[in-house]
Formats: structure tokens, C-alpha cells, sequence
């Protein structure tokens, strides 16, 4: 958890946490054992704080919670509620320590509120993938896929904005992507790069939120990628253009061993959201088109990483 850009609260790695009740805080490079305090709640605590003590200049906070990460791990009387809506153990720690995460965030933005400062405070969640197979079963709409891949159900994930008097209440559809958060950012604030910073990723939204115009003028095509250690885009690689869908098929979630020679997949998400009818053989202009856009993207994203 970052607080400003001078203090931080967080984790060095994930061997730092036996349990939510039990954890090693890295507080301003200094480690903390923890007993007793549920750490969801220790990271409302924190921000809390924050935003107390910085309430009178402009500060950065950015929240990460652990939640619902595992070891799962909640207060006794979540769990108990959702157990006894008849959700089995897993699940019902999970949504829990959702409701935790919550909770707390409910917190923060009604202390916004009494300090006055939400007229002058964008607010932004987020999560940051699908639901984790391994820990039992979880509500992801119609949506295929889990967290490590990137159908549906690994890359959908909600994003809210909360800017009292500044955007108007309203749900929109437009495709967005994370790499817009920078840009979007920098743009509400004035800033611009400087000729010598590297490209930025992603386009800033700041005038779709405002209303000030459409969504044609996003970026006509979206990437994605994901495996451990070094990136191979032979596999969980994605392109999106409008209701076309390119998927490199996922292969692991641990570290693949070699370069998959699986056949993409192509889906209309329009007529087939759950992404069931592979239309890879049957539209070879559009598949050849996007797995090519798809082979540019990532040579071009690795150009820094792999120059000798």
C-alpha cells in the first residue's frame, strides 16, 4: 500500500503473511510482526490515517488490498454469514474477506465525505483479475476463464470512478484497459510527458468520463498477455478489435516450459460472450489480420527487454 509518494505500508514478498491475523508489515523499510489485527482492516487503518494527516495539501494513496488473496482468512461472524446462505467453506471465507475489503473501503470514502474533500478527490476501483480456481467456486456471471488466463473471466473485471460533482452517475460499456489509468490520470492533473520520457501506454479517458466525447475515439484494438517469469506470446495472449477476440489458448498458470503450438481461437463476443464458438477456420481475414496485430504488439512491447 503506497501513501504518497514518501510513505508505504506493505509486504515484501507473499512469505511475510501466514494468515490474515498473523502477518510482517514493511513499514517505511522497517518490518512489524503482527498478531491480532485482520490485516484488511489494519489497511483501512492505514489509509485512514492517511488521509487524515494529509487532508489539508494534495496527496496520492494507493490502496492495494491483499484481499481476498490467499491464505484465506476472515472474521468469524463474516464467515458465519455467508455459510449460512449455504455457500460452501471456501467460498464463504472468500466473499468474507470481500466483505471486509468493503467494508473498509466504505469507510474511507465516507471520511472523504466529512473532511470535505470528496468535490476535490477522484476516487478509482479496480480489481485486478478473475476469480482464483483455487479456492472453490465464485459468481463470474457468464464469463469463462479464471484468474491466469485471458478469456473473459480472467481480464473482466469491475473499474468505478467516484469524483462527487465532477462525473455524473452512469454505467457505461466502453472496452477500457488498466494502461489508461496513467494517461487518464495525467490528464486531470495538467501533466504532459516530456518529449525525452518513453511512450505511454494506453489513452487517457478523462474526456469519456467528462462526456466530452464517444467512444470511437478509443483505441480500435486491446492486448493482453500473461504467464510467470520470462513472457512467452505463443500462449494466454490475447487481441481484441470491437467484438473480435484473438486468444493464444492458455496453457499453465505455472511457468510453461516451452512454447505452445496450439491453434489460436477466434470469438465474436458480441454474438458469443462466453466465448464457446471458435471462428479461427471459418473468418481467415479477420484471424490472420488480428494474430499478426498481435505478433506486432509483442515484439514491439519487448524491443527494450530483449536489445542486446
Amino acid at each position: 500500500m503506497k501513501r504518497g509518494f514518501d510513505e508505504y505500508v506493505g509486504f515484501n514478498d507473499s512469505t511475510d503473511i501466514s494468515s490474515y491475523f498473523d502477518y510482517r508489515l514493511d513499514i517505511q523499510g522497517r518490518y512489524h510482526d503482527i498478531n491480532g489485527p485482520y490485516l484488511t482492516d489494519e489497511f483501512t487503518r492505514y489509509a485512514l490515517k492517511f488521509v487524515r494527516s494529509h487532508q489539508d495539501r494534495p496527496f496520492f494513496l494507493f490502496l492495494a488490498h491483499y484481499a481476498p488473496h490467499r491464505p484465506l482468512s476472515a472474521p468469524t461472524e463474516l464467515i458465519e454469514h455467508h455459510r449460512n446462505r449455504g455457500l460452501p467453506e471456501k467460498t464463504a471465507i472468500v466473499y468474507a474477506m470481500i466483505e471486509a475489503m468493503d467494508r473498509g473501503i466504505g469507510e474511507l470514502v465516507d471520511e472523504l465525505d466529512r473532511l470535505d474533500l470528496a468535490r476535490k478527490t477522484l476516487v478509482i476501483f479496480a480489481s485486478d483479475n478473475g476469480p482464483d480456481p483455487l479456492v472453490g467456486d465464485r459468481f463470474n456471471g457468464t464469463d469463462r476463464g479464471t484468474k491466469y488466463m485471458v478469456n473473459e473471466g480472467g481480464i473482466h473485471v469491475p473499474l468505478m470512478f467516484r469524483w462527487k460533482d465532477r462525473l455524473q452517475p452512469t454505467t457505461r460499456g466502453e472496452l477500457v484497459h488498466f494502461t489508461d489509468m496513467v494517461p487518464t490520470l495525467m490528464a486531470i492533473c495538467g501533466l504532459t510527458p516530456r518529449p525525452e520520457d518513453k511512450p505511454i501506454d494506453g489513452r487517457s479517458i478523462a474526456g469519456l468520463l467528462s462526456g466530452e466525447w464517444k467512444s470511437s475515439q478509443l483505441p480500435t484494438q486491446r492486448f493482453w498477455q500473461w504467464n510467470r517469469k520470462t513472457p512467452r506470446y505463443s500462449h494466454n495472449a490475447a487481441v481484441r478489435e470491437g467484438d473480435w477476440k484473438l486468444i493464444r489458448p492458455y496453457v499453465t498458470r505455472n511457468i510453461p516450459k516451452q512454447a505452445s503450438a496450439a491453434t489460436p481461437r477466434l470469438y465474436h463476443l458480441g454474438n458469443d460472450p462466453e466465448e464457446t464458438d471458435d471462428l479461427f477456420e471459418r473468418h481467415p481475414d479477420v484471424s490472420k489480420r488480428l494474430l499478426k496485430s498481435l505478433t506486432e504488439w509483442s515484439r514491439k512491447v519487448e524491443r527494450d527487454r530483449i536489445r542486446p
